[in-house]
Parts: C-alpha cells; sequence; structure tokens
C-alpha cells in the first residue's frame, strides 16, 4: 500500500485548489514516511511496527470513506490551542481584537496546554499524521511548545508547524533551532511598517522587532547548518492590499525566506461578512491571480479562496472529517479555522468523541446536507467553492510541510 502524506499547512493549499508556485522541497530532510518508520528520537517510547502500519490504514480508510456523519476512520491532522494569551491585540485576531466581544476561550480562559496533557491527547490519537501549533493566542508564550514538537515526532512521526506573530522568536531561538520542527509561519501582515500598523493596529517597532527575528532565525539556521524549520511568511489581503501582491512576495524573497502564505481578509467576528474580503466576483482580482500563477518566483507562494457572495448554501468545508481541534482543558472541536462552538464541545478521552453531536452535526452540514449552514460558515474561506474537492488523493506526495 502506498504511503500518503495528509494534510499539512504546505500542502492544504493545494487541498482547497489554492495555487502553489514552485513548490520547492528539501531533499535532504527525511520524508514523512521514512520518518514514520525511523527509529524514535530521545526518550519518547515510539509506536509499535503494526501501530505505524494502522496510522496509514487509517489515512487509506479516510479516502475510501463516504462523506457521513459518523465515520469508521480516525482523525488524521490536529490544531493544538496552545494558549489564549498574546501580547499583541490586533484588529483583525480572531481571539484578542479589542473591537470583539468576548469569543468562548476569553471567556472560559482554559489552562494552557503542558506536555502531560499534550502526551494525553496523542495517545487518544495515534493515527495523527500533521500537527499545527496556533490558536487563539500566541504558541511561543508556551513554554513547553518545543517539547510538544519533540513529543510529537518521536511518538509517531507526526510533522508540525507552528504559528507565531514572531514577536519572541530571538527569545526562543536556541530551542526552536534544537527542535525537530518542520515549518514556522510567521504572521508579519505587513511588507513596509506602514502596511503592517494598518493591518495590525499595532506599532510600527512590531514590525521592525518581526523583521528581525526573521533574519535572526534564518541566519542561525544557516549558521548551524540546519534544513530545518521551513520558514513562511504570513500576510492577509484585503481591498486595500491586494494589489501589491508582488511587493510583499518581493519583500519575502529579500529575507531569503522558503514561501509566502496569503490568506484573505475576514472580520473577527466570525459570523459577520467583511467588505474587505476578496470575493470571486471581482475581475481585477481574478485576474490579478492568474498573473501571479504564470510568473516564476524563487519561493513557494499560497494564494487564498476568494469568498462568494452567497454561501449560505456552501457545504464544502473538510473540517470535521480529517481535522480535531483540541484546547490545554482537553475540549475538542470539529473546526480549526474558528474552533466553531455550539454547546457541544466534548473531552479528547470520551469513547468515540470524534462521532459526538457536534462533529455529526457539522458533517451533516457539509456532507449529507442536513442542516442550515451556520453563520460562521457563511463567512469562511474553508466553505468556499474552490475547496468543494474533498479527498484529492492524487495531490498527496512525500512532501516535507
Amino acid at each position: 500500500m502506498e504511503l500518503l502524506l495528509p494534510l499539512n499547512d504546505a500542502l492544504l493549499a493545494v487541498y482547497s485548489n489554492k495555487a502553489k508556485i514552485n513548490l520547492m522541497t528539501d531533499t535532504a530532510k527525511p520524508s514523512w514516511s521514512q520518518r514514520l518508520f525511523r527509529a524514535p528520537a530521545k526518550k519518547y517510547p515510539a509506536l509499535t511496527p503494526w501501530e505505524r502500519k494502522a496510522i496509514a490504514e487509517n489515512y487509506d480508510r479516510y479516502l475510501h470513506a463516504p462523506l457521513s456523519e459518523a465515520l469508521s476512520y480516525k482523525p488524521f491532522h490536529l490544531q493544538v490551542v496552545t494558549n489564549t494569551s498574546c501580547m499583541a491585540s490586533c484588529t483583525m485576531c480572531y481571539g484578542h481584537s479589542p473591537a470583539l466581544e468576548k469569543n468562548f476561550y476569553a471567556k472560559n480562559q482554559p489552562k494552557d496546554m503542558d506536555l502531560p496533557t499534550f502526551q494525553l491527547v496523542l495517545k487518544q490519537l495515534p493515527t495523527i499524521q500533521t500537527i499545527e501549533f496556533s490558536g487563539w493566542g500566541e504558541p511561543l508564550m508556551n513554554g513547553q511548545i518545543f517539547e510538544m514538537v519533540d513529543f510529537a515526532q518521536a511518538y509517531n512521526g507526526a510533522t508540525s508547524t507552528i504559528v507565531t506573530n514572531g514577536m519572541l522568536l530571538e527569545n526562543r531561538l536556541d530551542a526552536l533551532m534544537a527542535s525537530p520542527l518542520d515549518q514556522l509561519t510567521v504572521s508579519i501582515n505587513g511588507h513596509t511598517a506602514e502596511s503592517y500598523v494598518r493591518m495590525t493596529g499595532m506599532p510600527s517597532e512590531n514590525f521592525e522587532l518581526v523583521r528581525r527575528n526573521v533574519v535572526k532565525t534564518l541566519q542561525e539556521r544557516l549558521r548551524r547548518r540546519l534544513s530545518h524549520p521551513k520558514v513562511m511568511l504570513s500576510f492577509i489581503l484585503d481591498r486595500d492590499n491586494y494589489a501589491v501582491m508582488n511587493e510583499m512576495i518581493q519583500f519575502a524573497q529579500d529575507l531569503h525566506v522558503e514561501g509566502v502564505v496569503f490568506h484573505n481578509y475576514q472580520s473577527p467576528d466570525p459570523s459577520v461578512k467583511s467588505e474587505r474580503s476578496l470575493y470571486s466576483d471581482d475581475v481585477a482580482v481574478q485576474e490579478l491571480f492568474q498573473t501571479i500563477r504564470a510568473n516564476f518566483y524563487q519561493l513557494e507562494v499560497q494564494l487564498p479562496n476568494l469568498l462568494d457572495r452567497k454561501m449560505d448554501n456552501h457545504r464544502y468545508c473538510s473540517d470535521a472529517f480529517t481535522t480535531v481541534s483540541v484546547d490545554g482543558d482537553c475540549n475538542v472541536s470539529a473546526c480549526s479555522k474558528q474552533l466553531l462552538y455550539n454547546g457541544k464541545m466534548g473531552k479528547v478521552w470520551e469513547s468515540d468523541f470524534w462521532n459526538n453531536d457536534l462533529f455529526q452535526w457539522l458533517r451533516g452540514v457539509h456532507g449529507a446536507g442536513q442542516h442550515d449552514v451556520p453563520r460562521p460558515c457563511q463567512a469562511c474561506d474553508h466553505n468556499c467553492a474552490l475547496t468543494k474537492t474533498k479527498k484529492p488523493s492524487s495531490i498527496f506526495t512525500d512532501l516535507q510541510p
């Protein structure tokens, strides 16, 4: 049976038909399948060969299973809410925008994810193959983040991505370089101080700090002759800045990062559409995207999904069929983008939480079409028309995230 690499932060672009330009792979790094079967690292016990085989067989069952509300296979992508605290309060942020009323996590304040809890989570989810550490806070404020990355890789070869605002990178540089982290995505959200301030509402000094920290990270990786982590810059596009996308790409090229991830602007209130977002009926946006797809760049470029004007009947999101989101209190959710909460969140240790009411409800929305599409889904780019291919098995290859 062919071992296929599942969804991860880099391949999600292809999974939802986003542009992937000049995909660069690091041949010095082991493939996911090689990592899966290599000897365990450090002190953590590894899964047995039979358990490792079960991981691959589980993913194969996903590829052939119908999109029903109750599933026989297990999740393979994990979204970890490392903490809810952040040193910034960016205006476009789901978790910390000053324009936003208290969200579920701000109200309930789950504890920070710690290593023992994370170990419990993975032991309940042995089929997990890719992990993103992000959520409602700044992951690098979590003192055990790199211990969790280390455990994930050693436990079952899972590849890990950290999404960070970049402000603490210099303080965590030694731990970052010593970790087996596969990808570091820095949400810089501006290619100039002015553009950063406009998008985030934060002081311009923060932009200079993040830029310097990215440079120091790349220099330290080069000094140590490491091939990881892959460093990506993340930008949010809206009506006022999409026209200068090439300047953002050039900024990233000048820093010598491996790639750029563009996100479509969405209101910090997940149930509200915004005219700042980019929509599929905008001819100028479509033409610029086509031009960028046709260009040659020295780095990877991921373009965002465009929102549609009417998404109340869209049923294209695959999260509930692939992904578990979990916080430090072991609450589980079926939505990775907004950690959608409808009062039915379960716990990771519950028997078959993967088929609890929340997961089955969202599958009923996006699979069988048995429930109305909730308002947050009507404003989310995971539910756009370009994401409607749920099981593109041909795109999964042995690429590193």
